[in-house]
């Protein structure tokens, strides 16, 4: 286990009184104002946070997909925010944030976060059983009960003024590029995305690295600069096209639930844009390891990913008759 994580919640568990760090070193529930939270350090996911898990709630037999709808669109633009999410295991509303881990990180800080995140998600709470906002609205809201936890077993305890304790271990557009908000480009990032439209040969590279478009196997990819603590990365959104006709909450449901799994305190994955309605995808890679070659290979398999969503929008399996196939291998 990870030091630095150790000593965090050690300190924080001292810091609020509980007698049992362990549990919560081993992914136990905090309840912080009726809220249920998990901590969760995955040295492969992101070994520099701790993710936090909050649980918003469950939705209500019959709701549709104006909840699902309304998580998703809350994600669109968000940089480094809180993204949400739906947990595979009990179906329940996620709200997932990043705490930065390190040897300075503090557990009255960690305290103030979590008490800051158990507000937002009463107010969504609220929002949603006093108004029954609609997707697009100033004021979004998630219709559900009083959360128990994120393992559904499990009774609540009462806490009160931010006070927190340990519970039971749980389980763990076009889009519109007006949209993609305009940040300095790092020198590395440029030279980038420079090196790849030599081999994507798009009409107008200077474009691209203006944040304009660019078009691989029939796809809009954004490639942008995004920093996390200190370190240049380069972002790529996708736009992955219309929401299905039918199956609408089905669709909207598995899209937040691969959220729950690809979140890693970086990118807010899949999210819905409320001006266009089209399903953008984002994710956020390191300098390191990426070359212009394999940035290329990257976008050509999430163009085929893309190409998979638009046939049968992940909800069942792609046989290989209708496996998507790229404009350039069409015509071969």
């Amino acid at each position: 286990m990870n030091q630095d994580f150790r000593y965090l919640i050690e300190d924080f568990c001292r810091q609020c009184g509980m007698d049992n760090p362990n549990r919560v070193l081993d992914g136990g529930t905090l309840i912080v104002n009726q809220v249920d939270f998990s901590l969760v350090h995955n040295e492969k996911l992101n070994p520099a946070a701790v993710i936090i898990y909050g649980d918003l709630g469950e939705f209500p037999p019959g709701c549709g997909a104006t909840p699902y709808l309304n998580l998703l669109e809350a994600n669109m633009g968000v940089d480094g925010e809180p993204v949400y999410a739906l947990s595979y295991d009990t179906g329940r509303g996620v709200l997932t944030d990043r705490y930065p881990l390190n040897r300075k990180s503090a557990s009255e800080q960690l305290r103030e976060v979590l008490v800051h995140l158990a507000a937002k998600i009463v107010e969504w709470r609220k929002a949603r059983v006093a108004t029954g906002a609609q997707p697009g609205s100033a004021s979004r809201g998630l219709p559900g009960l009083q959360a128990s936890s994120l393992h559904p077993a499990r009774s609540p305890k009462p806490i009160l003024n931010g006070a927190i304790s340990s519970g039971a271990p749980s389980i763990r557009q076009s889009a519109d590029s007006s949209l993609i908000a305009a940040r300095p480009m790092d020198e590395r990032v440029t030279q980038l995305i420079q090196a790849f439209c030599t081999l994507a040969a798009p009409p107008d590279p200077a474009l691209v690295v203006l944040g304009e478009s660019v078009t691989v196997d029939g796809i809009m990819f954004w490639l942008t600069c995004k920093e996390q603590q200190g370190s240049p990365l380069l972002r790529v959104r996708c736009d992955f096209g219309e929401l299905p006709g039918e199956r609408l909450a089905d669709a909207c449901k598995t899209l937040l639930t691969m959220n729950w799994y690809l979140y890693n305190g970086i990118d807010p994955a899949f999210s819905i844009c409320p001006k266009s309605a089209r399903v953008l995808f984002e994710k956020s890679y390191s300098l390191e390891t990426l070359t212009p070659n394999i940035l290329h290979r990257t976008l050509t398999e999430l163009a085929a990913k893309v190409g998979e969503w638009r046939l049968v929008h992940f909800l069942e399996p792609l046989p290989a008759s209708r496996k998507y196939r790229p404009e350039w291998a069409k015509q071969q």
